[in-house]
């Protein structure tokens, strides 16, 4: 394996959270197209892909470096807010559904930053978004 077994586990938690925010994009994405928004409603929907996209570069990755791709159960979209207010919230630059989109599993600053650079490596800039399953 070309990477170490700790930074694999995050990664794998980390293709949770991608789903997961794809899920509650698609949520909201669905609630604005139901109130004849469908500007908003694009805008989450194009959200959600780019969420199934993360997901799936961390997919490949886990896959090219030897690991064991784990993807764990993923959440119902929360129902507990009201959705026009959180997407009013994820609309603003920076924001997220997943606040931890960052979050690293507390590998540590040496190991995080061998991650970032071997991630890199597979996938340099983001103009390199094409699916995994593109081939």
């Amino acid at each position: 394996m070309l990477t170490s077994q700790k930074v694999i586990d995050a990664i794998n938690e980390q293709i949770g959270y991608e789903f997961s925010a794809e899920l509650q994009y698609y949520a909201i994405a669905a609630h604005f197209a139901a109130e004849a928004l469908p500007q908003l409603s694009q805008h989450f929907f194009q959200q959600a892909e780019e969420e199934k996209g993360h997901a799936l570069r961390f997919i490949k990755y886990v896959v090219d470096a030897g690991g064991r791709v784990v993807i764990p159960a993923i959440d119902a979209p929360n129902r507990n807010s009201r959705p026009a207010r959180r997407g009013e919230a994820f609309a603003r630059p920076g924001n997220s559904c997943h606040p931890t989109n960052q979050r690293t599993g507390g590998i540590g600053p040496e190991t995080e930053r061998l991650h970032h650079d071997q991630f890199s490596a597979v996938v340099p800039d983001r103009a390199a978004r094409g699916s995994f399953f593109d081939g």
